[in-house]
C-alpha cells in the first residue's frame, strides 16, 4: 500500500486499478463533472464506508487501500465547498480515519466558512480529536492549517497566540518576521486581545484617585493599541503606565514571605516594556501597607523619576 500526497496537499491510500470510479455505468474522473450534490453525497457515502452504493458499482474498491483512495478522491475531487464537505462528514462521521480528518481539514482551510458552519465545524473538531493520536506530521499539519483557516480558536487561545507573535516582532527582529502569522490571522489574534474583559477593582480606583492628585493625564484603562494590552492606568504622551497589581497577579510567597509576580504579569511587563512603555507596579500588598497621607507620597516616588512637571520623560 502506498501513501502519498495529493496535488493539492491532501494524502492518499493506495491507489484504484483503474484511477477511476465507475457508477452505474458512467466514469467519474477529472473531466467528468456529477450532477446534483444529493447524487454526489450518496457516492460519497458509499466510499466513506466502504460499501456498494445501489445500483453502482466502485471498480477496483475491493480492498481497504483501495476504499482509503477513493475517500481521499471523493474530498479532493467533487466536494468543493464548506457545504458538501460538512455534509461528507455528516453522513458517517464514525468512518472517518485520521487521513480522511486531515484531507477534509486541509479542503476546508480552503473553503468560505460562515457561522452556520460552526456547528458542524466543532463536530469535525471532537471526532479529529478521537482520531489526532494516530496522525503523523503531514496529517497534523493539515489539521492544523485547516483549524486555523475556519478560525476555530478559542478567544483565549487566539490571544495566547497574539503574546507569541508579539513577542517575536518586538523581540526577534527580523528573525521573528518569518514566523508571523498572515495579516488576517494576526488580526484576528489582536481582536481577541483587545476584546478582553476588563474589570476595575477598589484597588485600582484608589490608586487612581490618588494618583490624579500627583501627576494629571492618567487614562484609566486605557487600550495599547499595538499590544493590545489594557492599562490600569496610563499617561501615553509619555508612555508611562501605572499597573494595579492584586493578589491575582502573584504567586502564593515563597517560604521567606517574598511574592513573585506570576507569569502572565511578567509578559505583559515585558511586551509592554518592548512596545516602549515604562512600567511602574504598584503592589496590593504595599499599597494596603500605606496610610492615607503616605500614598500619594508613594506615587510621587514612582511616578516622578518617569516624568517631569510638564508631563514630559524626565
Amino acid at each position: 500500500m502506498s501513501v502519498g500526497p495529493l496535488s493539492d496537499g491532501t494524502t492518499s491510500i493506495g491507489e484504484a486499478n483503474n484511477g477511476r470510479i465507475v457508477t452505474g455505468g458512467r466514469t467519474i474522473g477529472a473531466a467528468t463533472t456529477i450532477v446534483g450534490a444529493e447524487a454526489s453525497a450518496t457516492i460519497a457515502i458509499g466510499m466513506m464506508t466502504g460499501t456498494t452504493i445501489p445500483g453502482s458499482t466502485m471498480a477496483g474498491a475491493t480492498s481497504t487501500s483501495t476504499s482509503g483512495s477513493l475517500i481521499s478522491t471523493a474530498i479532493a475531487g467533487w466536494a468543493g465547498s464548506a457545504d458538501a464537505l460538512l455534509a461528507l462528514f455528516a453522513a458517517h462521521s464514525t468512518s472517518l480515519n485520521h487521513i480522511h480528518a486531515a484531507n477534509l481539514w486541509n479542503k476546508l482551510g480552503k473553503q468560505r466558512i460562515e457561522r452556520r458552519h460552526e456547528e458542524r465545524l466543532e463536530q469535525l473538531v471532537q471526532r479529529t480529536l478521537d482520531l489526532v493520536s494516530s496522525c503523523r506530521a503531514r496529517e497534523l499539519a493539515n489539521v492544523s492549517h485547516g483549524v486555523a483557516k475556519c478560525g476555530l480558536q478559542a478567544r483565549e487561545d487566539r490571544r495566547q497566540l497574539h503574546q507569541w507573535q508579539l513577542w517575536l516582532s518586538l523581540e526577534r527582529g527580523a528573525d521573528g518576521q518569518q514566523h508571523l502569522l498572515s495579516a488576517s490571522q494576526r488580526k484576528l489574534c489582536c481582536d481577541a486581545m483587545q476584546g478582553t474583559e476588563v474589570t476595575i477593582s477598589r484597588l485600582q480606583r484608589s490608586v487612581a484617585a490618588a494618583l490624579a492628585a500627583v501627576q494629571h493625564g492618567f487614562e484609566e484603562e486605557h487600550l495599547e493599541p499595538r499590544t493590545g494590552y489594557s492599562l490600569d492606568l496610563a499617561l501615553p504622551s509619555t508612555r508611562v503606565g501605572v499597573e494595579v497589581d492584586g493578589p491575582s497577579h502573584f504567586l502564593l510567597p515563597d517560604g521567606r514571605g517574598v511574592r513573585r509576580p506570576n507569569g502572565p504579569t511578567l509578559l505583559k511587563r515585558r511586551l509592554l516594556t518592548a512596545a516602549g512603555w515604562r512600567v511602574i507596579s504598584v503592589p496590593f500588598y504595599e499599597w494596603y501597607g500605606l496610610i492615607a497621607n503616605e500614598r500619594q507620597a508613594y506615587l510621587e516616588r514612582a511616578v516622578a523619576p518617569l516624568c517631569s512637571t510638564d508631563g514630559s520623560i524626565a
